[in-house]
């Protein structure tokens, strides 16, 4: 019987192997057998097949990673462990793709995991809303990273976010009995040693991940009425011109670095150098007038996962740009 194989040569013959190989799911041990040749041969011959051309790989990734320059960029020049970059549309705040890719990288998340922390914040809230997990996490407890902000911002308090979060995946939580800022650092220090406290702080401080918001840019007015609210006095800020923003609450300037006013030193939370140090911190900027912030926070260590929005994502560049280019 005449092998199959003398009749072919040159194209032909890859054009027949990489049909029998990659439209009939062929073996190469199979076309091996059929063409009576070496399955070294085979694997030869595939290869060949795609470097002239005769088979094309097209890798789709647009469902899944349309973004994926984007969010390559932003990696390499913010130095970051992961970045997700979606496009929120004209999607509500409470509803967008950004908190549900959020809640579905945090669930990715949680097996190897004990301790998350969560900050307060719009942002945060939505994320707990739109979190959902078939599995769940029993081991696992969700702990404020600072204070209450008061009832009149119950809603966006972190003690609530993390009883939602809890809620959703059956995992424990815990709760800070005690208002975000004092009125003077003995005060604090005083909250601090309390028993009911310390427990959540080393809880807080032993956290493997980070959920958090960044605040946008600093405006005077917005922060006083916060202050009020709080009851805190007028002078907590101090000198207010070196304030950028405010991350989980702490204060910082241009370089990131933690503003030294009253408020910071009152802060009942971890500072920005306790957050420094969990492994995880994943930021979820959802608005552009964060891009700033979110450029020092990663700049300055404060964060190494992103996920945020395609115009966000952009801004952030920009801000890069800027600052490279000094301008």
């Amino acid at each position: 019987m005449k092998n199959e194989n003398m009749n072919m040569e040159g194209k032909d013959l890859l054009i027949a192997i990489a049909e029998m190989y990659y439209d009939q799911n062929m073996t190469q041990q199979k076309i091996a057998q059929k063409l009576n040749m070496s399955r070294s041969l085979v694997s030869k011959m595939l290869i060949k097949a795609r470097s002239t051309g005769v088979v094309e790989v097209i890798i789709h990734r647009e469902p899944t990673r349309p973004f994926k320059d984007l969010e390559d960029n932003l990696q390499e020049k913010l130095k970051l462990k992961y970045v997700k970059v979606v496009d929120n549309g004209n999607s509500p705040a409470d509803k967008s793709n950004v908190a549900i890719e959020a809640g579905i990288y945090l669930a990715s998340r949680l097996p190897s995991c004990k301790n998350v922390i969560v900050s307060s914040g719009r942002t945060t809230r939505d994320i707990a809303n739109a979190f959902q997990t078939p599995t769940s996490f029993p081991n696992v407890t969700f702990v404020p990273v600072s204070g209450g902000v008061g009832e009149i911002q119950w809603d966006i308090d972190s003690n609530m976010i993390c009883g939602k979060f809890a809620q959703q995946c059956g995992a424990d939580y815990m709760q800070i009995h005690a208002p975000i800022t004092v009125d003077s650092y003995e005060a604090k220090k005083m909250l601090m040693d309390q028993r009911f406290i310390k427990n959540v702080m080393d809880k807080a401080q032993n956290a493997e991940i980070a959920l958090v918001g960044i605040g946008s840019k600093y405006n005077r007015d917005n922060f006083h009425r916060f202050l009020e609210q709080n009851g805190a006095p007028d002078d907590f800020f101090g000198d207010e011109t070196h304030i950028i923003g405010d991350f989980c609450y702490n204060f910082f300037d241009k370089n990131g670095d933690v503003v030294d006013c009253k408020w910071n030193e009152c802060l009942i939370g971890l500072n920005l150098d306790q957050i420094r140090d969990i492994p995880e911190v994943i930021c979820v900027p959802n608005s552009i007038d964060k891009a700033k912030n979110t450029y020092i926070a990663a700049k300055s260590g404060l964060i190494n996962t992103l996920i945020t929005d395609v115009r966000v994502a952009k801004a952030i560049l920009r801000e890069y740009s800027r600052d490279l280019f000094n301008f």
